[in-house]
C-alpha cells in the first residue's frame, strides 16, 4: 500500500508492504511492483522522500539497492537469525533504525526508525537525465526529415538572429520527432560507469 504525504513542503511517499512466505501470486512481480511506485512518484516530484517498510521475508530486494538507489537501514536480525523486516529510503543520511524487542505478541522484533543526527551531510539528490536513442534508423529519419523541411519561411525576414532562432526551433521540433527519448533516473549511488545510457540499455 503506497501513502502520499506532504509536510513542511516536503513529499513523503511510503510503501507498506508484506510479502508472504508462501505467496498465492507470482513472487517475481513484487519488488517491479514497488519500482513502478517509485517511478510513478518520481516522475511526479523530485524532492521526493521514499521509504518502504514491512516484512519481506525471504524476498530478494537487491534491485530496490542497485536500480532505485536506495538503501535497507536494518542491519540487526529482526526474526531468530534473520533480516526479514526491512526499511528502505533514498535519505539514508536523514533516518536510522533500531531493532527491539517487540510490544505485542509475536516472533520478530520490532524495528523503529527515527531521524538521524542533524551532523549528517546531506548527499546528492537522485535526478532525472533525458536519453535519446541514437541508433542509425532513428538519426536516418533525422537526416531525411532536415533534408525534406522547407526551409523558405526562415528567410522571409532579413534579421540574422530570427533567422536563426527559428532554424534552432525547426531542428529541436525535428529531433523532437524523430528521435525517440527516454527519461532515466541518476542516483548519486550509481558507480561511474552507469552512465544514463547504460541505465537506459538496462531498462
Amino acid at each position: 500500500m503506497w501513502l502520499k504525504c506532504a509536510y513542511n513542503g516536503n513529499i513523503y511517499c511510503i510503501a507498506c508492504c508484506y510479502h508472504s512466505p508462501n505467496p498465492h501470486y507470482d513472487h517475481s512481480l513484487f519488488v517491479p511492483s514497488l519500482i513502478h511506485g517509485i517511478d510513478t512518484f518520481s516522475s511526479k516530484y523530485y524532492n521526493e522522500y521514499i521509504i518502504i517498510a514491512g516484512d519481506f521475508n525471504s524476498l530478494d530486494c537487491t534491485a530496490l539497492e542497485s536500480q532505485c538507489g536506495l538503501v535497507q537501514l536494518v542491519n540487526d536480525p529482526t526474526h531468530g537469525n534473520n533480516i526479514l523486516d526491512k526499511v528502505f529510503t533514498n535519505r539514508f543520511d536523514l533516518y536510522s533504525a533500531t531493532v527491539g524487542k517487540s510490544l505485542v505478541k509475536t516472533k520478530h522484533h520490532s524495528v523503529l526508525v527515527s531521524a538521524a543526527s542533524s551532523t549528517h551531510t546531506p548527499l546528492p539528490r537522485r535526478t532525472r537525465v533525458k536519453v535519446y536513442d541514437l541508433r542509425a534508423h532513428n538519426i536516418d529519419f533525422l537526416r531525411w526529415s532536415i533534408s525534406h523541411c522547407d526551409w523558405n519561411p526562415l528567410f522571409a525576414s532579413d534579421d540574422v538572429q530570427f533567422i536563426y532562432d527559428r532554424f534552432l526551433s525547426n531542428v529541436q521540433m525535428l529531433i523532437g520527432q524523430c528521435i525517440p527519448a527516454k527519461l532515466v533516473t541518476v542516483s548519486p549511488r550509481d558507480p561511474p560507469y552507469v552512465t544514463p545510457l547504460i541505465k537506459s540499455l538496462l531498462r
